[in-house]
């Protein structure tokens, strides 16, 4: 129970639709938010590592490429990490509106071709940047809402 301006708000009541998310609530929300997707990028980074390692995909030695890939470091890393977002992204649903927080995973696409552009020198051409931007900036109107 967190007391504004004369008004008690229980931090559960926008499940009830009477009152809305409060604004304490939605930083922490968001710090949730951005901490999954983080995680959800550097596993989808190290996935990529790792089967730049484990070698191509061949459909006639299908089983040991499986294998390899699976065991490979970097992507039980990956792999963890997917774990561990998904468990975060549990506590973000516990207490978000769906509507504000799965929008905001899209800065996962962002920070990943970023970190592919760098990391591995993924082409991002103009077209790809432009995207970038326009999804950056519907996160951040999301975030003000």
């Amino acid at each position: 129970m967190v007391k504004r301006g004369g008004l008690k708000i229980h931090w559960l009541s926008a499940y009830a639709g009477s009152n809305p998310v409060p604004r304490i609530m939605k930083k922490g929300i968001f710090g949730l938010i951005l901490l999954s997707v983080a995680s959800v990028v550097t596993a989808q980074l190290l996935l990529k590592k790792g089967m730049t390692t484990a070698g191509g995909f061949n459909p006639e030695q299908i089983t040991p490429f499986f294998i390899s890939a699976i065991l490979n470091p970097y992507v039980l890393a990956g792999a963890t990490l997917f774990i561990l977002s998904a468990a975060i992204w549990l506590m973000v649903l516990s207490k978000a509106e769906l509507s504000y927080a799965y929008p905001a995973l899209s800065l996962s696409y962002v920070i990943t071709a970023i970190g592919a552009w760098l990391l591995f020198n993924e082409n991002l051409s103009a077209l790809r940047i432009g995207g970038i931007i326009i999804v950056c900036a519907g996160v951040f109107a999301l975030s003000k809402s």
